[in-house]
């Protein structure tokens, strides 16, 4: 790796990232006993729709952490509320 840079996802990149979300979550089946992780069937479209509401709410996000051109990792998600206390 590297210079990593951090910048917010593209709609063309979605596709992508929703792609390396399903990997991972394969992985994570593979390795756990957790019965959460107990699923067969990883619709790409779902994962990548998903993500797009993530991006398009007005407190979400999807950032990409990025090596050159290639995606190596990624954050996604909502901010719901935050009360944390800053000392």
């Amino acid at each position: 790796m590297n210079n990593i840079i951090f910048e917010k996802a593209t709609e063309q990149e979605l596709l992508e990232v929703a792609s390396l979300f399903n990997i991972f979550l394969s992985e994570l089946r593979d390795i756990t006993e957790d019965s959460y992780f107990d699923f067969t069937d990883l619709p790409i479209e779902d994962r990548e729709q998903r993500l797009r509401m993530n991006m398009e709410e007005h407190s979400g996000c999807v950032y990409l952490a990025k090596d050159g051109e290639y995606i190596v990792g990624f954050l996604s998600g909502v901010v719901i509320d935050c009360f944390l206390a800053v000392s």
